[in-house]
């Protein structure tokens, strides 16, 4: 991975765990960056969160995080942060 690629990267992550008196990105998003880094930033902190919250039983909380996740498409994150990163190498 570049040194471009590895910035915007460490960027993103970043802000996703500024201080708390800093942009609630949960709230406010990444308005800093082009529209289609903000989805996949907010994408890839959603199905953080969501992640998070299986629980492994099956019950209906799960049925009801497994089709947020399914939604968001968080099968695919890793591939479109990839795909952002690549893009805003430069």
């Amino acid at each position: 991975m570049n040194k471009p690629a590895i910035a915007l990267l460490l960027f993103i992550f970043s802000l996703a765990i500024a201080p708390a008196n800093a942009i609630d990105r949960m709230l406010d998003g990444f308005p800093d960056l082009p529209k289609d880094a903000q989805e996949v930033a907010e994408r890839s902190l959603a199905c953080q969160h969501f992640w998070g919250e299986v629980n492994g039983t099956g019950d209906d909380r799960d049925k009801e995080v497994a089709q947020q996740i399914k939604q968001l498409k968080c099968n695919r994150i890793e591939q479109d942060m990839r795909a952002i990163r690549a893009k805003y190498r430069k």
